[in-house]
């Protein structure tokens, strides 16, 4: 090679060289000049208006050099959570609030309402909760200081009964033959309307007002409230889910029995407890009018009642398990064995020992459940627990509907969720004022759900946890919590595990009572329904699989309770192949396996079974699988999920919607159980039925949003599905999603932050062209979920190295101790539901629906100046 090749090779390199660092220098600068000075370069772009956007914006979704970057998720999903945490959110706006924020009725303020509400209870059903949880704490308190807890009671206080209000005028009352005539329900008798409503009272459990009021229970009504059918229960036919609206609210109206207790939840475990009495309603009866006359009177308020509670009379179980744990300081919690093997004389000899006369009411009613219940064979078992009996499939509106009703309780429906907020049968606020025009409403279907979900799981698993009782998270709702501590957004119910002898205390002690949320959270109402059918643990029939129900009041939505105990309830040689790694000692050949049952039995109350008598050799196996059992430490449910001791205990302190609950210590149980129920990839797939999982943000997002963030960049999904389908957002499923959102993460997220902050803020540099109101707002999601979503992280960095789903990124975000002792202590506080209150939601949305009513009108108007 010559010399001058080789020169201007070498300086060639050199030159190359130099251009390399210049090129590095420039790029550092420029990154360096990014960071400081492109969040208000951004802000200034984006002409922002609104003074909460700078609060809430996380500039990186604006800025194309970040997304473009290949950790641009991690760093959006950084300045997301770093945004969220500004202390100045707080009720900034009423997406960003913890706790009942719309609590207060001030007499000064509120005067006119107050006027409003008087006289609407007179001559309609109207309900505000906020009235009835300050007249009956007031009252209650009064009553402590006459050393009495009894207080007067009357559904119309507790429940939105408006739906009844279209019948009350005279010319609109309608009777029990007219309503089994007007909601389709199939009939297989005739009904002669000349004959009085009581010849077919046990046929249509329904009495016209008539004879109802000369009834026991009719005494405590007014005529005028009364809408002409008065039923006892559920009306056996099926009918539209409008229908069965209306039974169930003339039934609480007319026949619904108070509850047992009434326990007022109060701060740290304590409530104050109230037996009711059947009495009119509190207008009639003279407490409202106390309330109002006494000098301090300024208003309702139910926390500031509550505040002056006489403290002599507060409740708090000495076997809380805030007060073990924090002696023990591992968070551990043995279970005694003997709570999964119940003797009924022997754990309430109390009970079961003295005569009647001896024992308080809920004492008696609980032994002659007990009694009830050994007294009739398994195959007699009615179904106990009666669900919604609507048509379908059916349609309403013009659509065909998208629910059966099977989650939700007969006595407290009031209307499917799925329908909601657009269907005339949705509960509203006391606020609401029906908008002229439809509007693009914040409102919807998965937000209320999530929302009334939410506050029942924080309300009772706080209760139980305070009263020392075992209730943990199951199924479904097991599999939520290991994802993010939360329920999915899909989630019709929940479903919670007890050892049988706790079951049987929470039976004892909350049976057909109320508890109520402490009003610092929400105004719900949980009631509790236990089985007559408690001692028997084997799934029989299989119409009562579920022991207990904790239902919603103002939905019927309810929470499925099981018991597990040891039986004798033999096992599938399928299923015992299954968890035979936690039975090293029991011989799969030689155990007495269930035989198939026919396909026939347990169907529905309508389809009785026909049972065959066991035979000696059946006994003789039932009693072998028992020793089996017992020697192996093997627990079941009704519905034939069986647990081993080791599996069950010990138990960790965790934090399930915000409230404290326990899982099992050990991941690999948990991991197990969730492997066999469904399938071990059920803990690592991102993509279940319409819902795509954000690991970055530890938030499920629905198919539509994404879906829509794809289409608005540009962005193809390859999908035999039918464009009018999509563009419907209509059966667009996380699986159609995932792959084009996998590619394009921080664009799709980028997206879907720019969506929710136009519906947060109404700033037009944030509104595209395709825009939806997103199914979930993810930055109203990110901030109530945030500090529970970074404890649910560290807890899980601690306790399960292989756990998917860790971002490290998160847990430096919130200020909250990774070291277990404290993270543990900072559990056992007291914290809000994940979700805003129900009552708080609804106030909201309403609000914001007329606003943008009230909105479009002014630009219509100016629109037509021009």
């Amino acid at each position: 090679m010559s010399a001058g090749p080789f020169v201007r090779m070498v300086i060639r390199k050199y030159f190359l060289l130099s251009l390399l660092i210049i090129g590095l220098l420039y790029s550092t600068i420029s990154a360096l000049s990014r960071s400081t000075y492109s969040e208000s370069l951004v802000y200034k772009f984006l002409n922002l208006q609104n003074d909460l956007s700078p609060l809430i914006t996380p500039h990186e979704v604006f800025d194309e050099y970040t997304i473009s970057k290949k950790n641009a998720l991690t760093t959006i999903s950084n300045s997301i959570y770093n945004k969220l945490s500004n202390p100045e959110l707080a009720n900034s706006s009423w997406r960003f609030t913890k706790g009942l924020i719309n609590h207060k009725l001030d007499e000064n303020i509120d005067s006119r309402y107050i006027e409003q509400y008087l006289q609407k209870r007179q001559t309609e059903h109207f309900y505000d909760p906020r009235i009835t949880l300050a007249v009956y704490l007031k009252a209650l308190n009064s009553a402590y200081t006459e050393g009495s807890n009894k207080i007067p009671f009357s559904w119309e206080d507790w429940t939105d009964l408006s739906y009844l209000n279209e019948f009350l005028n005279d010319d609109k009352k309608i009777s029990c033959a007219d309503f089994m005539s007007n909601f389709d329900i199939k009939t297989k008798y005739e009904i002669d309307p000349t004959l009085k409503s009581s010849s077919y009272l046990n046929q249509t459990f329904c009495l016209d007002n008539e004879e109802y009021l000369k009834t026991n229970d009719g005494k405590f009504r007014d005529n005028k409230l009364l809408p002409g059918f008065n039923f006892h229960q559920r009306i056996d036919e099926k009918s539209n889910f409008i229908g069965q609206i209306y039974n169930a609210k003339s039934y609480l109206l007319s026949y619904a029995p108070p509850p047992t207790f009434i326990y007022f939840l109060n701060d740290k475990g304590t409530y104050y407890k109230a037996s009711p009495v059947q009495s009119t309603n509190m207008i009639d009866n003279g407490m409202l009018e106390n309330f109002k006359n006494t000098d301090s009177f300024s208003g309702f308020d139910p926390i500031k009642e509550q505040k002056s509670m006489n403290t002599n009379y507060i409740s708090h179980n000495k076997n809380d398990f805030a007060v073990l744990l924090k002696k023990n300081k591992n968070f551990l919690y043995e279970v005694p064995e003997t709570k999964f093997d119940l003797n009924y004389s022997e754990t309430f000899p109390h009970i079961f020992t003295n005569n009647a006369q001896d024992l308080s009411t809920h004492e008696l009613l609980f032994k002659e459940s007990i009694e009830y219940s050994d007294s009739i064979l398994e195959e007699n078992l009615h179904k106990y627990f009666k669900e919604i009996n609507i048509i379908f499939p059916a349609t309403y509106s013009g659509h065909k509907l998208t629910e059966s009703g099977a989650h939700y309780d007969s006595r407290f429906f009031s209307g499917l969720l799925t329908e909601m907020p657009k269907s005339k049968y949705t509960p509203r606020s006391p606020h609401y004022e029906k908008l002229q025009t439809d509007v693009s409403s914040s409102d919807s279907t998965v937000k209320r759900r999530s929302v009334i979900l939410s506050n029942m799981i924080h309300t009772i698993l706080t209760t139980t946890f305070h009263e020392g009782l075992v209730m943990i998270p199951a199924h479904g709702s097991l599999l939520a919590w290991y994802f993010n501590s939360g329920t999915f957004p899909w989630d019709t119910d929940a479903d919670v595990q007890m050892p049988i002898e706790d079951l049987a205390t929470f039976c004892l002690n909350f049976n057909n009572s109320m508890i109520v949320q402490n009003p610092r959270y929400g105004t719900s109402k949980l009631y509790v329904d236990c089985t007559d059918s408690l001692t028997h643990r084997v799934k029989g029939n299989g119409n009562n699989n579920i022991d207990a129900r904790i239902i919603d009041v103002d939905s019927g939505v309810f929470i499925d309770i099981t018991g597990l105990s040891l039986t004798h309830d033999r096992i599938s040689k399928g299923y015992l192949n299954n968890i035979k790694s936690w039975l090293p000692n029991v011989d799969v050949n030689t155990y007495p396996h269930a035989e198939k049952v026919s396909s026939t039995v347990g169907r529905t109350i309508r389809q009785k079974p026909v049972y065959k008598p066991k035979t000696p050799a059946e006994i003789e196996k039932d009693n072998i699988a028992y020793e089996i059992h017992k020697e192996n430490r093997l627990y079941n449910c009704r519905n034939d999920h069986y647990y081993t001791y080791e599996q069950l205990s010990p138990l960790r302190l965790t934090l399930f919607e915000g409230a404290p609950t326990f899982v099992s210590s050990e991941s690999k149980a948990y991991k197990f159980m969730l492997g066999i129920e469904y399938k071990k990839t059920s803990m690592s797939k991102p993509v279940h039925d319409m819902y795509v999982f954000i690991k970055e943000l530890a938030l499920w997002v629905h198919a539509d949003d994404i879906y829509y963030a794809l289409l608005n960049n540009g962005i193809q999904i390859n999908s035999k599905m039918k464009q009018s389908a999509l563009r419907r957002r209509k059966n667009v499923k996380g699986a159609t999603v995932f792959e084009p959102y996998r590619r394009n993460k921080a664009i799709v997220v980028s997206e879907l932050v720019n969506n929710s902050l136009f519906e947060i803020t109404g700033e037009t540099s944030f509104h595209s062209e395709n825009y939806r109101n997103p199914m979930l707002n993810i930055i109203e999601e990110v901030y109530h979920d945030r500090v529970y979503t970074a404890a649910h992280q560290k807890e899980m960095a601690l306790f399960d190295y292989s756990w998917q789903w860790k971002v490290p990124s998160i847990n430096s975000q919130v200020d909250i101790s990774s070291d277990w002792k404290r993270l543990g202590q900072w559990m056992l506080e007291d914290h809000p539901p994940k979700k805003m209150s129900y009552f708080d939601y609804l106030i909201s949305t309403e609000k914001e629906d007329k606003e943008k009513l009230e909105i479009t009108k002014t630009e219509d108007d100016s629109n037509e100046d021009v």
